[in-house]
């Protein structure tokens, strides 16, 4: 096949869940899917094998055979199965021997007869259509991607039996609304609840010991974050879950208040909390990390305590409600795009105790180096030959830069660093030799390129320049 559609990249997920069910770790090739898996097919007529998972209303597995040689999809009564090691029950199919639940539809209802305890990879991935879940006392896990995807869902109810969620287990289940862990749970993989943009109320249970990473991650509307009391290994204060023996915070919501004692903020722990206002970071954190508050539209202020030495690369990434920004002087690392896409920052500070990196004219620099590492729309490139390189992302999404003069200091223009800066209209470059350029320094849309006077062609046949030749013009003497 030269590609496959939506229903065959389904039918993947579900013969690779097969394969490793059975301790066979070679995936499918997409390429070659239907002489591999064997004879897994669809019932569509040939005009809707375009058809969406999404559309899924029945499942009907064959009557004959030892192994999985069909899968119809049709929105037809299902029919009582002689198969020998699968078999349909309430629009599921479940692999007998291991009691796994491998594909659902929109129809489906999970037996409540002890025929399932494992929720299989991609078992009702993308089923938009699929609202209510009850999943019964009989199972154990909930693997990745299992509910992954259904985007119509509003409810499900996790029963006390249930040990483990796997990663991406509801990713995208934009329906939730609230979520409970129960007290037998211990394991919430990575991304297990990533992107449910509806849930408001987050529970977790006494037994949870592992939180994976961006377990949460882009859960708009988080208000309210509660942890056992119980639990040993995390707990709950003004809204945010820490670990116990860290004080790391895993994750905050809208209404968090960073208490005093926590150590770091993890990697996207308030990524997409669209109503976050505020946020005063205390002196007792060290370490801020990677886009851990990526996408937070609503925050204007945000007050980095003393005590922090990192923060991650994207760690305030499209926080576009920001207008001023003070680095303390303990920060001795800070990573790449940090501040991009902010694009209302008009005020940058670097305390003048700071060792690594100092402030001029709204420009952070790292002073060693004389790398230029973040801009914005009122910065003004000093001239002082304390400028030699502007770092990758260092102005990138600054909607409110307009013009820009380069001093003939810099001799490297890193990759995107005026990316995204759809207003940049005149850049004027005072170097008579054209400085690196990496591709996509500039937007496409930049109107004007003063360059030196006689320098013209030097800069329209330079590397990455050629680009921007129709833009570049010499300056008048």
């Amino acid at each position: 096949m030269a590609k496959t559609d939506n229903l065959t990249d389904f039918l993947i997920g579900v013969a690779n869940a097969i394969r490793t069910k059975k301790g066979t770790t070679a995936k499918i090739n997409p390429q070659n899917f239907e002489a591999e898996i064997g004879g897994i097919t669809t019932s569509k007529p040939e005009q809707e094998k375009t058809a969406e998972a999404t559309n899924r209303q029945q499942i009907i597995l064959p009557d004959s055979g030892k192994t999985l040689s069909k899968v119809v999809v049709e929105a037809s009564p299902l029919p009582n199965s002689a198969n020998l090691a699968y078999e349909n029950k309430n629009g599921c199919l479940i692999a007998i021997g291991s009691k796994t639940l491998l594909l659902g539809c929109e129809n489906s209802v999970i037996p409540n007869d002890n025929s399932v305890i494992t929720i299989g990879e991609y078992a009702f991935y993308r089923c938009a259509d699929l609202t209510n879940v009850v999943i019964p006392n009989s199972v154990t896990s909930i693997e990745r991607y299992a509910f992954g995807g259904c985007s119509g869902l509003t409810s499900v109810t996790i029963p006390n039996s249930v040990t483990s969620i796997g990663g991406n287990a509801f990713w995208w289940c934009t329906g939730l609304t609230s979520v409970t862990i129960p007290d037998s749970v211990t394991n919430i993989g990575d991304f297990a609840f990533s992107l449910c943009r509806g849930i408001i109320n987050v529970t977790i249970g006494s037994g949870v010991t592992n939180i994976g990473g961006y377990a949460f991650d882009g859960c708009r509307e988080l208000t309210t974050i509660t942890v056992d009391k119980m639990n040993t290994v995390y707990y709950s204060e003004n809204n945010c879950i820490i670990e116990k023996s860290t004080k790391r915070l895993i994750s905050g919501c809208n209404t968090s208040i960073i208490p005093n004692d926590v150590t770091s903020i993890e990697s996207y722990a308030f990524s997409e909390r669209y109503k976050l206002i505020n946020v005063n970071i205390p002196n007792s954190v060290a370490s801020i990390g990677s886009s851990a508050f990526e996408s937070c539209l609503g925050l204007i202020s945000v007050t980095i305590g003393n005590g922090v030495t990192n923060i991650g690369s994207s760690a305030f990434y499209n926080c576009g409600g920001l207008t001023s920004i003070t680095i303390p002087d303990s920060v001795t690392f800070i990573g790449d795009g940090v501040f991009k896409s902010c694009s209302g920052i008009e005020s940058l500070v670097v305390a003048t105790g700071n060792k690594k990196y100092h402030s001029t004219n709204n420009c952070i620099i790292e002073t060693d180096i004389k790398a230029l590492i973040v801009g914005c729309k009122t910065s003004i490139i000093p001239s002082d030959d304390s400028v030699t390189s502007i770092a990758d992302n260092a102005f990138y999404g600054c909607d409110g830069l307009t013009s820009i003069t380069i001093p003939d200091s810099v001799t490297n223009i890193g990759r995107v660093a005026f990316g995204f800066c759809d207003n940049l209209a005149d850049i004027t470059m005072l170097s008579t030799i054209p400085p690196q350029l990496s591709n996509n320094s500039f937007p496409l849309n930049v109107t004007t390129i003063t360059v030196p006077a006689g320098c013209g062609e030097a800069y329209k046949t330079a590397d990455s320049w050629k680009n921007y030749a129709d833009k570049i013009v010499e300056a008048e003497v």
